[in-house]
């Protein structure tokens, strides 16, 4: 439950708990510091009652008289706390009575051993009258602590009466701890969700304090720059080719996918463009002379592309160029300037000069007019026309010619062949 608080709310609720613990620890401290100082004074009262009148009670004791009897309680009427008091001799006889003495009676026994009891409104004391050594009798006392209650009740009422704005106080102080504290944790929630680091958009944040917040932001912002780094590079070669530095198969066929399900009324042209007589260089000159002719056609190729163009290599020795908003006649001249770029071609990886040439499949298209695996189709049929037609040829794909068919026809057979290969 606590966990599932915001930090605002678990500051709040703390600090009221801090603030009523400590009114009542004091109130507690106050409580039992009243109590002490209360017996401490109904103690020093008791022992002005039996200095002012340790006299006149011996004198009592030891020659009674009517005259002794009204001075005593003429003086004791001047202590208003007394609720009650007994003369008793040395022989335990009680000689004299003032005011009431039920509760005297009560505890008489328990006061003759403990010499004091201390209860919540009365104080009961017993005082030994002696004189020369001798103890000639003692007076139980009865102490009236209703005044000192009254100033205790006074003071907790006074605490209590500042509990409200203690708390008040407790929650306006964790409202400022809770926006100093929280504020920057919700600046960096904030940015976090409207930072998208893969797509290279990040929210920077910064603080104008010097301390742990200062390094918390500047950690964030280097944590997602480098995850914006790591993952522009994780893109890039996700949707690269390693060698040569285009695009890829998969970002070449996302790209496709895309066009083709565009709700505008663009044209595209496809080529797929592959290399003639690429295997014998390859195996001739060997692999890093095929990897060195491959970059050059590349770097010599991307020089007529115009502009929005997908460019990429889709397989050993082919590649793919997508011409987006473009009509069939802009894609055929494109065409012509592709061939031409390619033929004129020349590669010397060392004595041997080869000349290179390319065959270039066509295909011009509109979204909705083939789904992904027909386009695909239609463009690697038109790539086989054009190879059978020779080095440096071309073919603009048709669905109605019997090439397009044919091909159809000679994948199926290859899909049995290798079937009934693997099944034995």
């Amino acid at each position: 439950m606590w966990n599932k608080l915001s930090i605002k709310w678990q500051l709040i609720l703390f600090m009221t708990l801090v603030v009523t613990i400590v009114e009542i620890s004091t109130l507690l401290v106050i409580l039992n510091l009243q109590n002490s100082q209360n017996k401490d004074n109904a103690i020093i009262q008791v022992q002005k009652v039996t200095k002012s009148l340790n006299q006149d009670f011996l004198r009592f004791i030891l020659s009674p008289s009517a005259d002794a009897i009204t001075d005593i309680k003429s003086r004791l009427s001047a202590f208003d706390e007394i609720n009650g008091l007994i003369l008793l001799n040395d022989m335990n006889q009680t000689i004299y009575a003032y005011k009431s003495i039920k509760n005297l009676q009560l505890n008489k026994i328990q006061m003759i051993t403990t010499q004091e009891i201390f209860t919540d409104e009365n104080l009961y004391v017993k005082h030994d009258l002696a004189m020369d050594s001798y103890i000639y009798g003692y007076t139980l006392i009865d102490i009236n602590l209703q005044e000192y209650k009254k100033k205790q009740d006074a003071i907790v009422f006074s605490i209590l009466k500042t509990l409200p704005f203690a708390l008040l106080l407790g929650f306006i102080i964790s409202q400022f701890l809770s926006k100093s504290f929280t504020q920057p944790f919700t600046i960096l929630l904030q940015a976090m969700k409207n930072s998208d680091p893969t797509h290279n958009e990040i929210v920077s944040i910064q603080t104008s304090s010097n301390n742990e917040i200062k390094k918390l932001f500047n950690g964030y912002n280097t944590l997602m720059q480098q995850v914006s780094d790591a993952s522009g590079k994780l893109q890039f070669q996700a949707e690269h080719d390693k060698l040569t530095g285009v695009h890829n198969r998969f970002f070449i066929e996302e790209e496709l996918k895309e066009v083709l399900k565009n709700e505008s009324n663009l044209t595209y042209n496809l080529l797929y463009l592959n290399l003639d007589q690429f295997k014998l260089i390859n195996d001739s000159a060997g692999y890093q002379a095929g990897d060195e002719l491959l970059k050059m056609i590349v770097f010599e190729y991307s020089k007529i592309l115009p502009d929005c163009t997908t460019f990429g290599r889709v397989d050993g020795d082919g590649f793919m160029v997508l011409l987006k908003d473009s009509s069939k006649e802009s894609g055929l001249d494109f065409l012509n300037k592709s061939l031409t770029k390619l033929s004129d071609f020349r590669f010397t990886p060392g004595q041997e000069v080869y000349s290179v040439s390319a065959s270039i499949g066509f295909v011009h298209f509109k979204p909705f007019e083939y789904t992904f695996t027909e386009l695909i189709k239609a463009i690697n049929s038109s790539l086989y026309s054009a190879k059978e037609k020779g080095r440096n040829k071309f073919h603009i794909f048709n669905p109605d010619d019997g090439i397009a068919k044919r091909f159809e026809q000679e994948l199926e057979t290859a899909s049995y062949v290798k079937e009934a290969l693997s099944s034995g």
